[in-house]
């Protein structure tokens, strides 16, 4: 695909740009041409389902809720930018933060893939010549993948500003949350029981809110 083509395409489907609101002078997106191995080819996916499937990742929370990304799409990929200006500097201290929002709005695309029958297959910094094109994501129909069920609590995820309730967790409950790395293949999880361990991860907490606020 040619820049121009690229281009056109992008700005005639506007939905792929910064959650649907209008287009974008990022210099990495603008400058951006598609040429890297394998973008040549071609996907049955229509325009309506890669726009369900964006809005999906859109909902990934991010540091602030400034939503560090916007999106180029071509008739192979999804390619996915960082974009450094709206970072906020108490939640992502050299750009980590927005790299780990970025990580659930790819998890976000790759469980709402699979509600369209596809799955979703990405590749990180795929070229160093954008250092802010942070993934090309392609897509392959496929009947040998389940609908993932989180893709209808994705538009439902809010954050709970409650106070919690002060009660123990069930043995299901605990069991539930520690399996859950296991399912990524990464990751740990310990959970604190006490009070006084809890008291102390709160004021740890608290602290670190009052030093970068």
């Amino acid at each position: 695909l040619s820049k121009s083509h690229f281009t056109q395409y992008r700005i005639s489907q506007t939905f792929v740009i910064n959650n649907g609101t209008g287009t974008s002078n990022h210099k990495d997106y603008e400058k951006w041409q598609p040429n890297i191995p394998g973008s040549q080819s071609k996907t049955s996916m229509g325009p309506e389902i890669i726009k369900k499937i964006i809005e999906a990742g859109t909902h990934a929370p991010s540091g602030d809720n400034v939503q560090p990304w916007e999106f180029g799409v071509t008739d192979s990929a999804l390619f996915l930018f960082n974009i450094p200006e709206r970072e906020h500097p108490f939640y992502s201290i050299n750009g980590n933060g927005s790299l780990v929002a970025h990580g659930m709005l790819l998890e976000n695309i790759i469980i709402a893939a699979s509600e369209f029958g596809y799955r979703a297959a990405y590749e990180l910094f795929p070229t160093t010549k954008r250092p802010h094109c942070v993934a090309k994501v392609t897509f392959k129909k496929t009947e040998r993948i389940a609908p993932d069920p989180l893709y209808m609590l994705i538009s439902k995820r809010a954050t709970n500003r409650r106070s919690f309730e002060k009660k123990p967790l069930s043995p299901d409950e605990e069991a539930d949350i520690l399996r859950a790395p296991k399912s990524v293949g990464a990751g740990a999880i310990a959970l604190l029981q006490d009070r006084a361990s809890i008291d102390a991860m709160a004021n740890a907490v608290s602290t670190n809110e009052i030093i970068a606020l």
